[in-house]
């Protein structure tokens, strides 16, 4: 994780500074869901590895991207970027795709995770390395949005009682991290048929005019279900799981917000000057763990 060493010479030490190493985990906020035959958000890109080397006295920003608006009687927002920034580390995951809306001939956004195509449109696709497409659609039923994980589901069944598509799955987080997963994709809507569930990861449920609406997937905070009877919108993404928000069947009523981003950061604790705002720390082992759910930074 580090190094160091000294160069002697005319008589005196010559100290090179140690360069440091650190392990992250960066989900961007998740797409917002497509409403009026609305498609679900697409989930927050997801990045995790070990950085580039970084110098005594760094200071690392930490920006937490919010979740992206679900659309009424139109396509959702995507999401926001978050991201580890400083000399020596540069790591940024790209804000879920917001999902379509069939009734306004819109797609599904390219994001992190693609959002789900609105029905008879094209979903979005999701970014190398960070997350998957969006689900197709078909006549009036709609595609799930891309998860970390997997791509978002189509719509299923067979004509008017066709369920819109599952949120594609999230993918686990380090187990230094904690034991929940990360960036599901949100529920499509459906009519006659079952909005489409939230993937685990924290994707919110779609909406369903006249069947059961979509359930939300299990998170660091859980995705919300959709509703039906009349009210047919689509669940919010769970807070800080990077989840997309499920889309809305009606016009009248909206898709779910996105859930907003999460950054988590590992240092060996010898190698940490204890400097740090707005994270929660923890220790583990020879590590101190500093976790995000909202902006701040961090002092090598």
């Amino acid at each position: 994780m580090s190094f160091g060493y000294q160069v002697l010479g005319f008589g005196s030490g010559g100290y090179i500074p140690k360069d440091y190493a650190v392990d992250y985990f960066v989900v961007a906020g998740a797409g917002g869901g497509g409403g009026h035959n609305g498609g679900g958000g697409g989930a927050g890109g997801l990045l995790t590895g070990a950085s580039s080397t970084l110098t005594l006295g760094t200071t690392v920003t930490i920006t937490i991207g919010a979740g992206g608006a679900g659309g009424s009687n139109s396509r959702g927002t995507n999401g926001v970027n978050s991201s580890a920034i400083g000399t020596g580390i540069s790591i940024t995951s790209i804000g879920g795709g917001a999902g379509g809306s069939g009734a306004q001939s819109h797609t599904g956004n390219d994001g992190g995770s693609g959002g789900g195509g609105g029905s008879n449109q094209a979903p979005g696709a999701g970014t190398t390395g960070q997350g998957n497409d969006g689900g197709g659609s078909a006549d009036l039923w709609t595609g799930g949005g891309g998860g970390a994980g997997a791509v978002g589901g189509d719509p299923t069944g067979g004509g008017s009682s066709d369920a819109g598509g599952v949120g594609g799955a999230g993918s686990a987080s380090p187990s230094w991290v904690d034991s929940n997963t990360f960036a599901g994709g949100g529920g499509g809507s459906g009519y006659n048929g079952n909005g489409g569930n939230g993937a685990a990861g924290g994707g919110g449920g779609g909406g369903s005019a006249n069947a059961t609406a979509g359930t939300g997937g299990a998170g660091i905070n859980a995705g919300a279900d959709g509703t039906t009877g009349g009210l047919d919108a689509g669940g919010n993404g769970g807070a800080n799981s990077g989840g997309g928000g499920g889309g809305a069947n009606r016009g009248t009523t909206a898709g779910g917000t996105g859930g907003s981003g999460y950054v988590a950061i590992r240092v060996l604790t010898a190698d940490w000057t204890g400097t740090q705002s707005n994270a929660s720390a923890s220790t583990s082992g020879d590590y101190t763990i500093l976790k995000w759910t909202g902006n701040g930074s961090f002092v090598v």
